[in-house]
């Protein structure tokens, strides 16, 4: 990690205790691919440790917070600028300056649909590494033709790098419900991870919005994975409330202490259609044996 974020709390207990059961628990579905959505990352390290074993994870925190999960995901090898070629069809690609000034001849042309790390950008010339498609390793293209025709354009797209497991993608997100729900067309959500988010004193009752986002991205068969280090009146009580009135199914993960401070790991979950209908069945009893007590205890007066 090469650069932290310009505010926030840097507790590390409940990172490393939710890394530990992420790494532990859910090796598997990682290694296999698993979509992870990261919310108020920080400075992104349990995202980061999911992508290293293979997951696509999208990590999120405010726009003026993610710039620092940004440039580290970029250290680790997780290319963040990435730009994708879109003219030059026709022409075979697009012509490539060398960057260094000793070099002689010309360089091949970069490919239609060749996509590249943006290494500086100094208005319409693109210094980049090449990460697909054919064309040289690394040079410089301009962005748009003269008259304003786009010849490469930014991109979502994370192609897997050689000898890095996984992708990476940062989002700069507000804990919105609407907003939070643009990360679903990219497809569904294995796992959401969130550390060390619920603290009123610091961030007031933002959990509420947290919780909203859980309910948006959560789908039958995802698992929110969620640590925290308990403080003075910290509203986490309020949240796990909050979070059961809401449907979903609580388990503690693990309970750590750190630096003589307790940090909790919790797991939530949808309940299942067959969850439902027991619970519905157990209420259903519990009616019928209340009204027969009511009537026992009648039939006594």
């Amino acid at each position: 990690l090469e650069r932290f974020p310009p505010r926030g709390l840097l507790t590390w207990g409940p990172c490393f205790a939710l890394i530990d059961v992420v790494a532990d628990q859910f090796r598997r579905e990682l290694i296999g691919g698993a979509r992870v959505v990261e919310l108020g990352c920080g400075l992104g390290l349990p995202g980061l440790l999911c992508a290293s074993l293979g997951a696509n994870v999208t990590v999120t925190d405010l726009p003026d917070m993610v710039g620092s999960v940004e440039y580290n995901a970029a250290a680790c090898g997780w290319p963040q600028r990435v730009w994708k070629v879109v003219g030059g069809k026709n022409a075979g690609g697009l012509d490539v300056e060398p960057t260094d000034s000793n070099h002689k001849g010309a360089l091949p042309k970069l490919a239609y649909e060749a996509t590249v790390e943006e290494l500086h950008l100094n208005e319409n010339s693109l210094t980049f590494r090449r990460l697909t498609g054919k064309g040289p390793d690394t040079g410089s293209v301009q962005v748009k033709r003269f008259g304003g025709a786009d010849l490469m354009q930014r991109t979502q797209e994370r192609p897997l790098v050689d000898g890095v497991a996984g992708t990476v993608r940062t989002v700069a997100l507000k804990w919105d419900a609407e907003d939070a729900a643009e990360l679903l067309d990219d497809g569904g959500v294995d796992m959401i991870l969130c550390s060390d988010c619920v603290n009123e004193p610091l961030y007031g009752h933002s959990w509420v919005e947290l919780a909203d986002c859980f309910e948006v991205l959560c789908g039958p068969r995802t698992s929110v994975l969620f640590s925290l280090q308990r403080r003075l009146e910290d509203g986490f009580d309020g949240f796990l409330e909050h979070l059961r009135d809401s449907g979903f199914l609580l388990h503690r993960m693990a309970s750590q202490s750190h630096g003589g401070k307790e940090v909790l790991v919790f797991c939530a979950r949808r309940r299942t259609a067959s969850e439902r209908f027991a619970e519905l069945l157990i209420r259903r009893a519990n009616e019928i044996v209340e009204r027969e007590r009511a009537k026992a205890a009648s039939f006594r007066r």
